[in-house]
């Protein structure tokens, strides 16, 4: 599935690492990374899986804390 997503916020986001869950492994593997420009991102996203992309600050490498 194609998916656009815009990040809003004041922090300036460069790049996304991404994990996904599907029926081939029972807990999320790495599958790579992204990059983010203007913080938004484009993604294709398998079907029948749960994807979670990790978020890394642009200035100051800082990974993004969930809230």
């Amino acid at each position: 599935m194609p998916t656009t997503i815009q990040i809003n916020g004041s922090t300036a986001f460069s790049a996304a690492s991404v994990f996904q869950l599907t029926a081939a492994a029972a807990f999320p593997q790495a599958a790579g990374s992204l990059s983010i420009t203007n913080n938004l991102l484009e993604y294709e996203m398998p079907d029948y899986s749960v994807t979670t992309l990790v978020l890394t600050a642009e200035e100051t490498g800082a990974i993004a804390r969930p809230v």
